[in-house]
């Protein structure tokens, strides 16, 4: 009965590599959630089956990489992903991610880029300007600035004969 307990562990724990054996030998620990536990069978089928172990599976199997350069993990909101097609964050849930990209606007989005109308948005982390607003790649969001630049500032005012305004010291 001992060596039969002890194959079924060990088949579990081919089956979820995740879950691996301490260096003791007598615990199992999750590599996702850390969780540790004593290495027996009903303890084992408990966590398996159990709700976190199941919602961190899914986000592993997941796995980001394949989602790239469309969707990326958010920079400014760690618990969401960022979709740079449709400029949209989105729960890191499975189940979020595949409404998503069955949804209306991301496959427009997507014909469109396929069809090189459109270029990828960037997430916009910086502070200041406009608050949240993606750019698209390769650009800047705008500001005042960008369009009339200081020293184009200066030579309007000399141009319309007004006086540079002085400076205190």
């Amino acid at each position: 009965c001992g060596l039969k307990m002890e194959s079924d562990i060990e088949k579990i724990l081919s089956e979820f590599p995740e879950l691996y054996r301490t260096q003791d030998g007598g615990k199992i620990k999750c590599r996702l959630s850390g969780h540790e536990m004593p290495a027996r069978l009903e303890v084992l089928l408990d966590y398996v089956a159990g709700k976190k172990f199941t919602k961190l599976k899914a986000l592993a199997d997941l796995n980001n990489k394949k989602l790239e350069p469309l969707i990326i993990p958010s920079a400014k909101r760690k618990h969401q992903l960022f979709c740079c097609l449709t400029n949209r964050y989105i729960g890191k849930q499975p189940a979020y991610v595949e409404k998503h990209k069955s949804g209306r606007r991301y496959k427009k989005a997507l014909d469109k880029y396929n069809a090189g109308e459109l270029s990828l948005f960037k997430e916009f982390g910086g502070k200041g300007g406009s608050k949240g607003v993606a750019a698209a790649a390769g650009e800047e969001p705008e500001t005042v600035e960008d369009e009339m630049g200081a020293e184009e500032l200066g030579d309007s005012l000399l141009e319309s004969g007004e006086e540079e305004p002085e400076t205190v010291e």
